[in-house]
């Protein structure tokens, strides 16, 4: 019996002992503290089962033994609170308070002399209430796992067999029996924690791999991995989207990576670089042919655990984003070239109508060849400032609809500025005026992408021409503009792709190949249409059919006027030549003239017997409108002629319809017919010599 007994809490011990070591293992790995509390709770049960054996055994110490209650209640009771931490329930301290009462209730009956076996019963009791309440804590954590109901089922069984030591202890044929049951028990009961803990564990592990590859299947931007020989490991469905497959593994096997981009240098640098991370943007073919601009985030993976190796990376479609970009670059730069040219257009005004001014004035008193000449030059030199004020105007936003004559023919002639002396760019119209339903700097960018990629389809250095003509298709009801060139041609193979993203002719130029789509867009948004046609060695024409702007009315010749009355009129303009040049028109016509260099000193110059007062619009100290108001709020009722560079313009932001705008330059005839008409249509005033 002695030796059976020696072995059996010998195996007591070690079975303590080994789940003891299991719970510090993995409480060194994971740092939880549920496992802390269960590994110490192990190691008091193994130092508790040495005393234990010492005492069974006939060999007690009387130092050790006073220690037993010590250990016996400090392992459930770490064992609870263990429990409670991984239940996720708080320790309740009630179970302290029962095992230090029953610790010294125990102690102080053996101390009376009471039955040893009898003596522990209530700590025998409180201890097993403690494991029972843990069995409960863990059945009711997770009921429906039977790794938890089993662990559960250990702890109950376990506590239970607690209660039968003070009765099965005395009896010497019984104890071995005991002895293995609580052993069998013990390890049962640890390793159902340990069996949970791993459960859960690897439940958690499955969560975070779900949650990261939910994160990768859903993510709005494209995912890849790839092995260092090009060939794809992962897509996530973006990326699919975005090269325009549906299945990952009809990707994998008809693409590599390196077969995504057009240029193979950023392919090589992508897949081979040993940078931490690399951000760059690439153009790359979809599955279709056609082309995308990407931008990638990438690194190079070295995993020295899994001894593998590869290429990740985040894909963004920028397609969109870049050709919005280089239309408002491209608008940018046209209202730059708009406002310059509105603004050297206004001073170039000024100049013309002092010339011609004059020239009116000489031509009154000795007509001449030499001043009919210059005059005509005028004319030519003012329509050609009223074209120059017309794009400024487009680039300002003026009006969604367009002439497009005298726009084009503008654009045309800053172009050739651009042209090489070999290339010769023309202009043909079918008439003078042709309004199309598009806003100016739409019809510039149509006309600049086709005129320029016609200039590049020339050989450089060889002589060529592009013709620019501007027709109206009467039987589609439209206007067609059509640029032809005389260079080498479209391959057929590129003509299907030619409106696609970041395709381009330009082999070498810097093309970006998005100037067509642009084009493209513009066009089909005014609800148009574009065709090209070309044959390799002939030449490449594109034909754009726009929609001709509704209730477009052609302009009717001036009538023929004659002076009804004299008077005095004023004349403010803060330009002293135009100020002079038209008071001397005026003079030369019978009226008598005052005149006023800005807002301030026309105010103090209004009197009642003014006939008329012809006002410049904008001027060095303020508005002419100034003026108007200033003639309203005194009841002088004198009517004004406004004069402007930009008459249209100033109708517009004004909002003002009630006074006529007479456009600068104007000549002699010009100024006489409006003002005549304006004192026809003004009313009669009364006591016009009053002061």
């Amino acid at each position: 019996m002695n030796a059976s007994l020696v072995a059996l809490c010998a195996l007591d011990v070690a079975g303590a002992a080994l789940i003891a070591g299991l719970f510090f293992y993995f409480a060194t790995r994971s740092r939880e503290r549920h496992l802390k509390l269960w590994a110490l709770a192990w190691s008091m049960t193994v130092v508790g089962e040495i005393l234990t054996a010492n005492d069974l055994l006939g060999r007690p110490v009387s130092w050790a033994h006073a220690l037993t209650p010590l250990f016996g209640v400090a392992a459930p009771l770490l064992f609870v609170a263990g429990t409670a931490a991984f239940t996720g329930r708080k320790y309740s301290q009630v179970w302290t308070g029962l095992a230090l009462v029953a610790a010294l209730s125990s102690g102080a009956l053996e101390y009376a002399s009471v039955d040893p076996f009898r003596a522990v019963i209530p700590l025998v009791f409180v201890l097993a209430g403690a494991i029972g309440a843990a069995a409960l804590q863990m059945f009711r954590s997770s009921p429906g796992r039977g790794s938890h109901r089993l662990a559960a089922a250990a702890m109950g069984l376990w506590a239970l067999h607690i209660t039968s030591y003070p009765w099965a202890a005395p009896h010497a044929d019984l104890l071995p029996y005991a002895l293995a049951l609580s052993a069998m028990l013990q390890m049962a009961t640890g390793l159902g924690l340990l069996m949970v803990h791993l459960e859960r564990g690897q439940a958690a592990l499955a969560r975070k791999t779900k949650q990261e590859r939910d994160l990768i299947e859903y993510a709005a931007i494209g995912v890849y991995r790839v092995n260092p020989d090009g060939h794809f490991l992962l897509a996530n469905p973006t990326l699919l989207e975005i090269l325009g497959y549906t299945e990952f593994e009809t990707l994998r096997q008809e693409r590599r990576a390196a077969d995504l981009y057009v240029d193979e240098d950023l392919a090589s640098l992508h897949l081979t670089h040993a940078e931490a991370e690399a951000e760059s943007e690439a153009i790359w073919k979809r599955r279709d042919g056609s082309r995308i601009q990407v931008r990638i985030t990438s690194r190079r993976v070295v995993d020295a655990d899994a001894g593998l190796e590869y290429f990740e990376g985040f894909v963004s479609d920028v397609t969109e984003r870049r050709r919005l970009q280089a239309q408002l670059e491209s608008a940018s730069r046209l209202q730059a070239v708009g406002r310059l040219t509105g603004g050297i257009a206004h001073d170039f005004n000024n100049l013309l109508t002092v010339i011609e001014g004059n020239l009116s004035l000489q031509q009154k008193v000795a007509s001449s060849a030499n001043v009919q000449d210059a005059l005509e030059a005028g004319r030519r030199a003012s329509e050609l400032t009223k074209q120059l004020l017309s794009f400024a105007r487009a680039q300002e936003g003026a009006s969604p609809t367009t002439d497009a004559v005298p726009q084009t023919k503008v654009l045309a002639r800053l172009l050739q500025r651009a042209f090489p002396e070999s290339v010769d760019l023309r202009v043909q119209t079918e008439s003078a005026a042709l309004s199309v339903a598009l806003p100016g700097p739409d019809l510039d960018q149509i006309v600049m992408n086709l005129v320029i990629n016609a200039r590049d389809a020339l050989a450089k250095n060889a002589r060529g021409s592009v013709l620019l003509e501007l027709l109206t298709d009467r039987a589609a009801g439209a206007a067609l503009l059509r640029v032809s060139d005389s260079g080498a041609g479209i391959d057929a193979e590129l003509l299907p792709r030619l409106f696609e993203p970041f395709v381009s002719t330009r082999h070498g130029s810097g093309g970006t190949g998005l100037g067509l789509s642009i084009v493209k867009e513009i066009v089909d948004r005014a609800g148009g249409s574009i065709t090209v046609y070309s044959h390799a060695g002939f030449g490449t024409c594109f034909e754009v059919r726009l929609p001709l702007a509704p209730g477009a009315e052609k302009s009717q010749p001036p009538e023929a006027y004659s002076r009804s009355e004299t008077g005095t009129i004023l004349v403010v303009d803060d330009d002293r030549a135009v100020r002079r040049v038209t008071m001397r028109l005026l003079q030369i016509e019978g009226f008598d003239v005052i005149e006023a260099s800005g807002v301030a000193e026309a105010k103090r110059a209004l009197r009642p017997d003014l006939l008329a007062a012809v006002v410049d619009v904008v001027m060095g100290d303020g508005d002419g409108f100034e003026v108007l108001d200033e003639i309203a709020q005194r009841g002088l009722g004198v009517p004004a002629l406004l004069m402007s560079g930009y008459p249209d313009r100033v109708l517009r932001e004004r909002g003002r319809g009630t006074h006529p705008i007479l456009a600068k330059p104007f000549r002699r005839d010009d100024l006489v017919r409006e003002l005549d008409a304006l004192l026809r249509s003004a009313p009669p005033r009364r006591n016009q010599g009053a002061a």
